[in-house]
């Protein structure tokens, strides 16, 4: 048993706005243990609309298609699905009663083609919206859904009435859970070498990975397919626990938690408070933080200072220091980093300086530092070609893996 899912729209292959649906059917599809096997994007063409249809349907099990189900002659999901399958279209006298009532005074006389639907489908009504889908039944013993584009129409259909329909109609009885590891400080290929003989012989589960290149992480992905969640888990605990034998303290959470929010965690854990300072190109990472931590007394302030005459006042950087070694040094860092923490008695101090084209060259460079104790000083140096958002994301990144690996040694 397996799906394709097939999107419906010309903006979406001109890149005016962004397919979200395919991504949240193939997570709906999953949790029913549902396999996606393709996934298309086709344009309000008829003729290429129906090789992408034919298509689908000589090869998958359940078709779901988004989109093209409007009242405008543009919308031929309806008509394409028709001619795939061999039949007509059929008026269904309830779908456009309903249509009227939610249209209102707005109805006209072309939304009445919302109506019909392709001769043998069952009728998906849409309450919260006037593009009615339909379940069509397909030669191999499959059926077609045709969707709304519109993302909560789509929403509440799939859960209030497709994943209902699709359990009960093919009796299934499994699903799919996906559980990621995070990961940061090591490179893809680092990991794979790691995983190697894992990725290789694990069939349920697997193990795939995905490099998120701007925030600097490596997610590993560990897939199961059992009778529920539970048994999915119990396939899957194990695997994760060999996955962090290996790759360590790189792995610092799991599916939804973000790199600031396990900083934050490590912070409460170990009673630490912080407080930051940034200069220049320096990621934002006071923000971060303080979102992380809002109201918590872990954090004690963010301080932003780009003069040096304000690096003087709010953090006691000397002038001289600035002069000699210039706003963006390692050695400016450190003494930002000491200023912070002893002007607000906290257990951190973390500090970053940096700038585009450092010292007139291509790079983006940042200089950060971590006080820690009397007199203690942990640095790190950040120093790559490329744009200022993807710097600024990575910078970010290596400044709270700093205080990351404070922790975790």
């Amino acid at each position: 048993m397996h799906a394709e899912i097939v999107v419906v729209g010309t903006e979406l292959l001109l890149g005016q706005i962004i397919d979200t649906n395919g991504a949240y059917l193939a997570q709906q599809l999953a949790s029913i243990g549902i396999d996606l096997y393709y996934k298309s994007t086709v344009g309000d063409n008829r003729g290429r609309m129906i090789e992408t249809l034919k298509r689908a349907v000589d090869r998958s099990d359940i078709i779901i298609t988004t989109g093209g189900i409007g009242p405008t002659l543009d919308d031929l999901t309806r008509e394409t699905v028709a001619d795939v399958l061999g039949v007509e279209l059929e008026l269904h006298p309830n779908l456009l009663e309903q249509i009227k009532g939610m249209m209102g005074s707005r109805y006209t006389e072309n939304n009445a083609r919302q109506a019909h639907i392709p001769a043998g489908a069952l009728p998906l009504e849409n309450p919260v919206g006037t593009a009615p889908g339909y379940f069509a039944p397909t030669p191999r013993g499959g059926v077609g859904v045709s969707l709304p584009g519109v993302p909560g129409e789509l929403r509440y259909l799939v859960e209030h009435t497709v994943i209902p329909h699709l359990t009960d109609r093919f009796q299934i009885e499994a699903m799919i859970v996906s559980r990621t590891l995070k990961c940061l400080g090591l490179s893809e290929s680092y990991i794979d070498e790691q995983l190697d003989d894992l990725i290789k012989s694990s069939n349920n589960p697997t193990i795939g990975l995905l490099a998120q290149m701007q925030l600097g992480e490596i997610h590993v992905r560990l897939t199961a397919k059992a009778a529920n969640a539970n048994a999915a888990n119990e396939l899957i605990d194990p695997l994760e626990q060999q996955v962090r034998s290996r790759l360590g303290k790189a792995v610092f959470g799991t599916d939804e938690v973000e790199y600031e929010q396990a900083v934050a965690d490590l912070l409460k854990q170990h009673h630490c408070t912080i407080a930051v300072a940034e200069s220049g190109l320096s990621g934002g990472v006071g923000h971060q933080l303080s979102n992380a931590l809002a109201g918590d007394p872990h954090f004690a302030a963010a301080v932003t200072a780009h003069l040096p005459a304000a690096l003087e006042h709010l953090l006691g950087v000397p002038e001289a220091l600035i002069n000699q070694y210039g706003t963006v040094s390692s050695e400016v860092a450190v003494a930002m980093a000491r200023g912070v923490r002893q002007r607000n008695g906290t257990d951190l101090g973390l500090a970053i300086t940096g700038a585009e084209r450092l010292n007139d060259s291509d790079e983006t460079g940042a200089f950060i530092a971590l006080a820690h104790g009397d007199s203690a000083v942990t640095e790190s140096e950040y120093r790559r070609v490329s744009s200022m958002r993807f710097a600024r994301q990575r910078i970010g990144r290596a400044s709270l893996q700093l205080v990351y690996e404070h922790f975790v040694q």
